[in-house]
């Protein structure tokens, strides 16, 4: 079950969670896909704006039950992990 923020629609957040439902489905199949770097980059940006459109209507345990995991946060770190050196 998810909880509903505080003054948030139900309404609202069903439209939400069915457009995020396509739009991971989106990243999943877009021509990015075939790269692991375009792959990354579309989820970490998909993921950012559910945070965003979920602000109001979730509290922010859901949001990090639903988006924002450990998995995500780990996700995340791997853009700082720093590349060997070709030598």
């Amino acid at each position: 079950m998810i909880k509903l923020a505080l003054g948030g629609s139900p309404d609202r957040l069903r439209a939400v969670l069915g457009d995020a439902a396509r739009e991971i489905e989106n990243v999943r199949g877009s021509t990015q896909a075939g790269y692991a770097i375009g792959l990354y980059n579309a989820y970490v940006e998909w993921a950012s704006h559910q945070v965003r459109l979920m602000a109001g209507l979730l509290p922010d345990e859901e949001i990090d039950r639903l988006i924002t995991t450990r998995r995500y946060w780990t996700l995340l770190r791997l853009s700082r992990v720093p590349l060997p050196s070709a030598h």
